[in-house]
C-alpha cells in the first residue's frame, strides 16, 4: 500500500447488504389475504395449532418484505400460543426468528436468551435441524461480539450435524462462517479451503447467491496473495453470473475488486471504467455504502492524476454519505484523503482540522490501520510539525 493510496476498504468486510425485493404487490396482498382469513376461521372455533400456523406464515412475508416489527408481533402471539398447547416445535422456530429480528434491531443478549432456549428444547426433542440454526446464530453473535473461539466452537457442532443429516444448506452456512473467522485470525489457507468446499456445494445446489459471495471472497484473497490473475478469473465469473441472474448487488462488488486489480496493475483507464458502471447501479439500487466505495476509488485514480478538483467533490460526497450511514472508518478514510489534497495544495490549515478529525475518529474506534497512515499525513503538515516540536 502505498503513501497516497490510504487503506484498503475493499479488503475490510461490511455487512453483505441487499437491496429490498420489487414487491409483487398483486401476490402479496392475495397471499395475506388468504393467511388472514385462516386467521380468523381459526380463532372463530378455536383452533389454536392452525392459528400458530398462520401467524408464523404471516410473520415470514412480512420479514421477506421488510416489516420487523410487525412480524414481531405476530411471533410473540404465536410463542404464547405454542407454549399454551405444549407446541416445542412450533415454540422453537418462533424463537428463532424473533432472535434474527432482535438481533438485527441491536439487542444480541435478548436475541441469545430465546436462542438458548431454542437450543434446549431442539436438544430435548432431538431436532437436529432446529439445533444447527440455533447453533448458527448464536455463532454469529459471538463473532460480532468478539468471541471468535466459543462461535467457532458451536460452527463446528453445527458442522457436524449438517455433514451426519446431509444438510448441505446448513453446512454452507457452517463453512462460511467458519471461513470468515479463519479470515479474522490470519489463517488464510484454511479459509481457502472451506470456501472453496463452500464453492462446490453452491455449484451443486444451483445456489448462484452463496457462489457469487464464496468467490468474492476468494478473489480477495488471491489479490492479497499477489495472484491478481486468478482473482480476475474468479471475478470475471463471478461478474458473469451476477449479469445473468440480474444480481447488480453482487455485480457492482465484483467490479469494485475487479477496478482496484486493474489499478494496480496500472490500467487506469479501464478501472475507471469499471468504478463509473458500479456508481450508476449502486445509485440505482440504493446501495450506498457500494457506493462511497466507487466514489473514493475513482477520487484516489483522478487525485494520483492531478485532477484535485473533480478529486475534491468525489470524496466530500463519500463523506456525506458515510456520516449518514456511520460508516467511521470510511469517514476517516475521506477525511483523510481529503487533508492529503489540501495539503498538496499548500491549504495546511484545512487539511491540518480534517486530518485532526479522521486521526480522532479512527484511534477512537480503533482502526489502527487507518490511524497509522493518517498519522503519516498529519506529519508533512507543517503547522502540525511546528505545533508538535514547540
Amino acid at each position: 500500500m502505498g503513501f497516497l493510496d490510504g487503506p484498503n476498504e475493499s479488503d475490510n468486510d461490511s455487512d453483505d447488504t441487499t437491496g429490498r425485493k420489487n414487491r409483487d404487490d398483486t401476490q402479496f396482498r392475495r397471499t395475506m389475504e388468504l393467511l388472514r382469513e385462516k386467521e380468523r376461521i381459526c380463532r372463530e372455533i378455536d383452533e389454536k395449532i392452525g392459528l400458530h400456523a398462520s401467524l408464523g406464515d404471516q410473520a415470514r412475508i412480512l420479514l421477506e418484505w421488510g416489516e420487523p416489527g410487525q412480524a414481531m408481533e405476530l411471533l410473540r402471539e404465536q410463542e404464547q400460543i405454542c407454549r399454551e398447547v405444549g407446541d416445542k416445535g412450533g415454540l422453537q422456530v418462533s424463537l428463532s426468528q424473533q432472535a434474527e429480528i432482535l438481533r438485527d434491531w441491536g439487542e444480541p443478549g435478548k436475541a441469545m436468551e430465546l436462542l438458548k432456549e431454542q437450543e434446549q428444547i431442539c436438544r430435548e426433542t432431538g431436532d437436529r435441524d432446529g439445533l444447527q440454526i440455533s447453533l448458527s446464530q448464536q455463532a454469529e453473535i459471538l463473532r460480532d461480539e468478539g468471541e471468535p473461539k466459543k462461535a467457532m466452537e458451536l460452527l463446528t457442532e453445527q458442522e457436524q450435524i449438517c455433514r451426519e443429516t446431509d444438510n448441505r444448506e446448513g453446512l454452507r452456512v457452517s463453512l462460511s462462517q467458519q471461513a470468515g473467522i479463519f479470515h479474522d485470525w490470519g489463517e488464510l489457507g484454511q479459509a481457502m479451503t472451506l470456501l472453496r468446499e463452500v464453492e462446490q456445494i453452491c455449484r451443486e445446489r444451483g445456489d448462484r447467491d452463496g457462489l457469487q459471495i464464496s468467490l468474492g471472497v476468494q478473489a480477495q484473497l488471491f489479490r492479497g496473495w499477489g495472484e491478481p490473475d486468478e482473482a480476475m478469473r474468479i471475478l470475471r465469473e463471478m461478474e458473469q453470473s451476477c449479469r445473468e441472474t440480474g444480481d447488480r448487488s453482487g455485480l457492482q462488488k465484483s467490479l469494485g475488486v475487479q477496478s482496484l486489480i486493474l489499478k494496480d496493475e496500472g490500467e487506469l483507464t479501464q478501472a475507471m471504467e469499471l468504478l463509473k458502471e458500479m456508481e450508476q447501479i449502486c445509485r440505482e439500487i440504493g446501495e450506498w455504502d457500494g457506493l462511497q466505495r466507487s466514489l473514493g476509488q475513482q477520487a484516489a485514480i483522478l487525485r494520483d492524476e492531478g485532477e484535485f478538483k473533480q478529486a475534491m467533490t468525489l470524496f466530500k460526497e463519500k463523506e456525506r454519505i458515510c456520516r449518514e450511514l456511520e460508516s467511521l472508518d470510511s469517514l476517516a478514510i475521506s477525511l483523510g484523503s481529503q487533508a492529503l489534497i489540501q495539503g498538496q495544495e499548500f491549504h495546511y490549515k484545512q487539511a491540518l482540522s480534517l486530518a485532526e478529525e479522521a486521526y480522532t475518529i479512527s484511534v477512537k474506534h480503533g482502526y489502527i490501520g487507518t490511524a497509522d497512515w493518517i498519522k503519516s499525513i498529519l506529519d508533512t503538515i507543517p503547522h502540525h510539525k511546528k505545533e508538535r516540536n514547540t
